[in-house]
């Protein structure tokens, strides 16, 4: 281990290690914001966890948001309009759940939730794309890895591309002309990867 940060890269091989499940909001302009690769947590649960890795030592830094490190645990779900949707904490002692989405940002620091591996494209104007952050898998051994992550339940809501969440395993590869390129549900019960790139 090399403590010099005079560098920030050079021609010796590192080794990187995984990003945390959670991370602190970051400011601007004083409102907190979710950093690329990570975004706002949307269950009290799962704020629930984020604070058992703050108390495990996740703290923020002395001086980024205050004078010493967050001393703070789970405290439930408080309903409030003046601060960001999220999990928060309250400057004290307090880390919540507010359910409240009247602000999409605030000035409370936030705990934010590492992005998942895969995500369901959106649609825009009958098309769908990839959110920021994410792009159309490339290979067939990706779109398999995609297709565990939604059979261990991770299926698109309903009503968002069926009417009830997609039930559906990886089929192998479907070279169709008609299918834009890359990993896709066929709408029944298939996710196969389509290496035909016409479309």
């Amino acid at each position: 281990f090399n403590p010099n940060d005079t560098l920030v890269t050079s021609n010796y091989l590192a080794l990187c290690q995984k990003s945390p499940p959670f991370k602190w909001s970051t400011s601007t302009s004083g409102e907190n914001v979710c950093d690329g690769g990570y975004q706002v947590i949307s269950s009290a649960d799962i704020c629930s966890d984020a604070a058992d890795w703050v108390t495990q030592g996740n703290n923020a830094p002395p001086g980024v948001i205050s004078p010493t490190p967050v001393d703070a645990s789970y405290f439930g779900i408080l309903d409030l309009s003046h601060v960001a949707y999220g999990c928060f904490w309250d400057g004290y002692d307090k880390l919540a759940f507010n359910p409240n989405d009247t602000l999409v940002t605030s000035n409370y620091l936030a705990l934010c939730q590492k992005s998942p591996p895969f995500k369901w494209s959106t649609s825009t104007s009958g098309e769908n794309v990839c959110d920021g952050g994410y792009q159309v898998i490339s290979s067939a051994d990706i779109c398999s890895d995609a297709a565990d992550w939604v059979t261990q339940g991770n299926n698109a809501p309903p009503g968002v591309i069926s009417p009830t969440p997609v039930d559906a395993s990886y089929f192998g590869i479907l070279d169709l002309s008609h299918v834009a390129y890359g990993c896709f549900w066929d709408g029944y019960d298939k996710l196969a990867f389509n290496p035909n790139d016409t479309l």
